[in-house]
């Protein structure tokens, strides 16, 4: 694998590691919507470019810093 392949692989792995998370978060508002929430939160690892998405469709995203992690309360 030359480097112009690597970059390509890591490009793609990356995107769909973005897609992956945007489509369960998604799904996490979804379902908390239907239930009358105007909050969810999401634990882990919050891709930028994934929270600069839901922040373009007008969700906040606020930063919970716990112990080991930093954890996100998504409102709307």
């Amino acid at each position: 694998m030359n480097a112009e392949e690597a970059r390509n692989k890591a490009m793609k792995i990356n995107s769909l590691a973005s897609n992956g998370q945007y489509i369960l978060i998604k799904e996490n508002i979804e379902t908390e919507v239907c239930k009358g929430e105007y909050e969810t939160y999401f634990y882990g690892n919050l891709i930028n470019n994934v929270r600069e998405k839901l922040e373009s469709e007008g969700f906040t995203i606020t930063e919970i810093n716990g112990r080991n992690e930093t954890d996100y309360l998504i409102t709307w």
